[in-house]
């Protein structure tokens, strides 16, 4: 165990430990070359002191140099070496930001320390697109229109999105959607839209009623619509619709 120690100027009597660790040998027949950087006294030191401790069974200590190398004063004039930092937001941050760093010639001495430096920047806000909330093969009545809910979420938006639109870009092939469930509400054609939301009917084409009314197959359907935030597209999901089985 070896200590480094300095007069402790607050006391005529005690000493100050600047450094303290172990220095263990290899090889017990081979000297040991060792820098200890001493650089955290609070306090220029013009005296030092080597305290060895072999009183460990089996440990001795033979001295063959010491080299000491020390200014009175912090160095002036350095550049501290370049480093490359990466800064990664955190998900879905955006605006100001910053960090503070320090620059020291001896990490730990405050009287070898600079003044707080800070970084500032700025992080630019992304557009995320639009997601779908996941659903799944909806039955739908054959003969009389069914409302259907189509939800969907935006990260940049609140938890409850008001300007989220759905688009349709495939029609059904065995009816026609509506915002109504009137008999006399328009059909919906391509690139309609609605906002999410807000509910939209689906009504069967005739012979789909006719084919359930006189116990036919059972009936499928689908459409395809895509989610708009105003600037961007979710990618096309297909909505899969089933007709109600026929019983007699």
């Amino acid at each position: 165990l070896v200590r480094v120690r300095t007069p402790d100027p607050r006391t005529s009597e005690a000493w100050l430990t600047l450094w303290m660790g172990s220095v263990i040998a290899a090889d017990p027949n081979s000297p040991i070359e060792r820098v200890i950087q001493i650089c955290g006294s609070p306090f220029p030191v013009d005296t030092l002191r080597l305290e060895f401790d072999n009183s460990v069974y089996k440990t001795y200590i033979e001295i063959g140099a010491v080299m000491l190398i020390g200014t009175y004063d912090a160095p002036t004039g350095q550049v501290a070496p370049p480093y490359q930092l990466e800064y990664r937001p955190n998900w879905l941050s955006w605006g100001q930001d910053y960090f503070r760093f320090t620059l020291s010639n001896c990490p730990g001495d405050v009287t070898r320390t600079s003044d707080n430096f800070y970084y500032n920047f700025t992080i630019t806000h992304v557009n995320h697109p639009p997601q779908w909330v996941p659903f799944v093969a909806t039955s739908v009545s054959q003969i009389n229109a069914t409302a259907l809910l189509l939800n969907g979420t935006d990260v940049d938006m609140p938890a409850t999105p008001t300007n989220l639109t759905w688009v349709l870009v495939g029609l059904p092939s065995g009816g026609t959607l509506s915002l109504s469930s009137a008999t006399s509400s328009a059909a919906l054609g391509l690139n309609s839209s609605w906002g999410v939301g807000t509910g939209v009917w689906y009504r069967p084409n005739m012979a789909e009623a006719s084919a359930y009314l006189s116990c036919g197959p059972d009936f499928s359907d689908s459409f395809v619509v895509a989610l708009f935030d105003g600037s961007l597209y979710d990618s096309p999901r297909t909505f899969s619709l089933r007709g109600m089985s026929c019983t007699q």
